[in-house]
C-alpha cells in the first residue's frame, strides 16, 4: 500500500475497554486514540512528525482499514493532535 495526497496512516494502538479495576469504560472516557506513524502521504509539506513517531490523533476524521490493514487507519495531517514522548505514554496508559 502506497500513501497518496495528504493522508497519514497509523497504525492504532488498541486499548482495553475494561480498567484495571474491571469496570467497563463509557465510549468517552477510553484512553485517548494514539498510535505510530507508518507513512506520511508525499503531499504532506509540514513534517512535524515522521515515520516511527507515536502520535495523538482525533477519531473523528480517522478512516479504519480494518478489512485491509488490521489495526490501521488513515488521517489528515491536521487530525494529528501532538506526537508524544515516553513520559505521555505512562501517563496514557494509567
Amino acid at each position: 500500500m502506497r500513501i497518496v495526497g495528504k493522508k497519514i496512516l497509523i497504525k492504532q494502538t488498541l486499548t482495553d475497554e475494561v480498567s484495571k479495576g474491571g469496570i467497563i469504560m463509557a465510549g468517552d472516557q477510553q484512553t485517548l486514540p494514539y498510535g505510530e506513524v507508518v507513512e506520511i502521504g508525499k503531499e504532506i509539506e509540514d513534517r512535524y512528525f515522521v515515520p516511527g513517531d507515536l502520535v495523538l490523533f482525533n477519531e473523528l476524521g480517522a478512516i479504519p482499514l480494518g478489512h485491509i490493514k488490521k489495526n490501521h487507519i488513515l488521517v489528515e495531517p491536521e487530525d494529528v493532535l501532538a506526537v508524544l514522548d515516553e513520559e505521555d505514554l505512562k501517563n496514557v496508559s494509567a
